[in-house]
């Protein structure tokens, strides 16, 4: 409900997490809150956040975040759901005294946890200003606004929120000023596109990282060794952060959001651009002042230009931190040009070990170039990049490594899975130390999850409980029977495993004319 506030205080809410039985639970640590915290505390506004899934500082973590409560059973038969977090009676004690709710969700599954927090302070506080932002609020900003939402932000926010609480300062419930916004008018939905994309990345405040729950992340991250485990040193406390040093990515791959992220509503905010190393600098001091060790550089695409990549890490030692993880990291990435060929960039990989990373993991994506053309924006050539010299050379550095693939695209076939499945094998056989297969999921936004709409491959009826990447595929009419694909993934150590004769997973199953499949002896 739009309102004139005189001096609007806004609460800043990461939701509770939402998980499937079996999966890691660790926070997820997100900074969109402390970027917004940090914009609107420099415009003089009072701002607070909480990470919901943690509390607020009287809550204890064995009351939220160690206090797991199943809330669903098992979707598309694969286990059954839990939320852990604050209580609806915390969430609606800590919302009281603020007039500006917002809602960050980035991960398609938290959107539930979302909805809960939305419908519950407008059941009870009415009168309160509910926004959303962030990956998936925008990518279903039509499914927020149904949800208690009154306005969801469909671009970057810092700018915007800035502008948005100066309109209901002023009184101005037009919002026109405000870029990037969508709502309700009556029963007409305005859309106000952006403008103005933020190009220099220096003009944001530095996100506020000293009213995260920093501690409380350290302590549960004992249990899990740090970012990813790739963290080798047991502190006290595993004391990481993340941190972005750059934002949007030069690919264009069909499962991820930034596919759709240019035109009107986001502006260009799926274009790579990044910060100075000096304004770098500046937040590792920062960092390093709250007793920071371990940083996990949550960039899309750090490496997209890598002599500024090389810049950073020479920085990053200097302040005696350590490097836990990578975000965005490409197969190209690993080689650079040499007479005209590609070859294993074994500088990086020395950068990265006296960085003090320990485990890399090879996004190699698909075995099949067709598909890696088509759905992955043909980010690495199978024949030009030898993969399997790179695996070696990680070994030969101390670099533990792992690797992922994805399968089940709508359009792949079952030799087109076997090349994944070869390529596993070999790659395994070269030294790598894990490897898993991950289901394509249609996260919304995504160009895969808009095509596969208009062609009938999925259904628009879907929820977001439904997601995730240990469930089957959501996609119908594939080439691929879904209950193949669950198959082959549940016995990919099996099928790795097995006679080199055996090439194709047809050499496993066999499909009756039905399309069912019965595996074979």
């Amino acid at each position: 409900m739009l309102r004139q506030i005189k001096d609007p205080k806004f609460l800043l809410v990461y939701p509770p997490l939402q998980f499937q039985d079996g999966e890691v639970v660790r926070p997820d640590g997100c900074l969109a809150n402390a970027y917004l915290d940090s914009s609107l505390t420099k415009a003089g506004f009072e701002s607070k956040i909480i990470d919901m899934a943690v509390g607020d500082e009287q809550d204890t973590l064995e009351e939220t975040f160690y206090n797991p409560v199943k809330i669903k059973d098992a979707v598309r038969g694969v286990g059954g759901i839990s939320r852990i977090g604050m209580s609806t009676t915390r969430i609606l004690e800590s919302v009281k005294d603020y007039d500006v709710i917002g809602i960050t969700s980035v991960f398609t599954q938290q959107a539930s946890r979302c909805f809960e927090i939305s419908n519950l302070i407008k059941k009870h506080y009415p009168k309160k200003i509910v926004v959303g932002g962030g990956t998936n609020c925008r990518a279903m900003s039509d499914l927020f606004l149904k949800n208690g939402f009154d306005i969801v932000f469909t671009s970057e926010a810092e700018h915007s929120i800035v502008e948005f609480a100066k309109s209901i300062h002023k009184g101005d419930l037009s919002l026109s000023k405000v870029e990037g916004i969508c709502f309700y008018q009556g029963n007409k939905l305005q859309r106000n596109p952006v403008i103005n994309t933020i190009w220099d990345l220096d003009e944001i405040p530095m996100p506020s990282w000293h009213k995260l729950p920093l501690k409380k992340h350290w302590d549960i991250s004992n249990l899990w060794t740090g970012r990813e485990g790739f963290v080798e040193d047991k502190d006290e406390y595993v004391k990481y952060a993340n941190i972005f040093t750059s934002r949007g990515c030069p690919f264009n791959c069909t499962f991820c959001h930034i596919s759709t992220e240019y035109g009107d509503w986001s502006g260009e905010i799926g274009k790579f651009r990044v910060h100075s190393v000096d304004r770098v600098v500046e937040e590792f001091k920062v960092l390093k002042e709250l007793g920071v060790k371990y940083l996990y550089i949550n960039d899309d695409s750090l490496l997209a230009k890598k002599k500024r990549a090389y810049e950073i890490f020479d920085k990053l030692r200097s302040f005696d931190f350590r490097l836990a993880d990578i975000n965005g990291i490409n197969v190209v990435h690993f080689f650079k040009k040499y007479k005209g060929k590609l070859i294993v960039d074994e500088e990086l990989l020395h950068m990265f070990y006296e960085a003090g990373f320990r485990k890399i993991s090879i996004p190699l994506e698909n075995g099949n170039q067709r598909i890696l053309d088509k759905w992955c924006d043909g980010k690495w050539n199978i024949e030009k990049c030898d993969t399997i010299s790179l695996v070696k050379k990680m070994k030969e550095i101390g670099l533990a490594t792992d690797g992922n693939i994805m399968i089940g695209f709508p359009d792949e076939t079952m030799d087109e899975m076997t090349t994944s499945f070869i390529m596993a094998k070999n790659h395994m056989d070269a030294g790598l130390d894990g490897l898993g297969f991950f289901i394509v999921q249609p996260f919304p936004g995504t160009k895969i999850y808009h095509d596969t709409i208009a062609n009938g491959q999925l259904s628009p009826d879907w929820h977001p409980d439904e997601i995730g990447w240990q469930k089957g595929s959501m996609f119908e009419n594939m080439l691929i029977p879904n209950e193949v694909l669950v198959y082959c993934r549940r016995m990919m150590w099996q099928v790795l495993g097995l006679d080199e004769k055996k090439k194709s997973v047809v050499d496993f199953v066999q499909l009756d004319s039905m399309g069912k499949f019965h595996e074979k002896n």
